[in-house]
C-alpha cells in the first residue's frame, strides 16, 4: 500500500481519491487556501459540495495549513490544482516534498 498526496481538493483530485482507495492505497486530500470550505464537509464526514457524494472512507482531508503533514512520507504525490493555481501550490509544496517522492501533475 502506497501512501498517495492528492494536492487540490476540488473536482478533480477529489475524484481521484476513488481509484486510489479502491487499490488500497492510504490517501490524503490536501485542500488549498480556497478549499476550506470543502475540507471542512470532508473531514466531518459530509458530502463534498462540489461532487455531492461522500468520499471514500480512510481518505484523510488536510487544510492548507496541513500541507508538510500531508506530504510527510508520501510515495506519491499528484497534483491536482487548477492551472492558475500551479505555481504557487509548488512554491508552497517543493520544500515538503518527499526525497524519492513520484509526482505527477494533471
Amino acid at each position: 500500500m502506497a501512501v498517495v498526496t492528492i494536492l487540490g481538493a476540488g473536482y478533480m483530485g477529489s475524484a481521484l481519491t476513488f481509484p486510489a482507495r479502491d487499490n488500497g492505497h492510504d490517501v490524503r486530500l490536501w485542500g488549498t487556501w480556497l478549499d476550506n470550505d470543502l475540507i471542512e464537509a470532508v473531514q466531518a464526514g459530509k458530502e463534498h459540495p462540489r461532487l455531492q457524494t461522500r468520499l471514500p472512507a480512510g481518505v484523510r482531508a488536510y487544510y492548507s495549513s496541513g500541507l508538510a503533514e500531508a506530504l510527510a512520507g508520501a510515495d506519491l504525490v499528484i497534483n491536482a490544482v487548477t492551472s492558475e493555481g500551479i505555481v504557487p501550490v509548488m512554491q508552497h509544496a517543493f520544500p515538503y516534498m518527499p526525497k524519492g517522492a513520484f509526482r505527477l501533475c494533471q
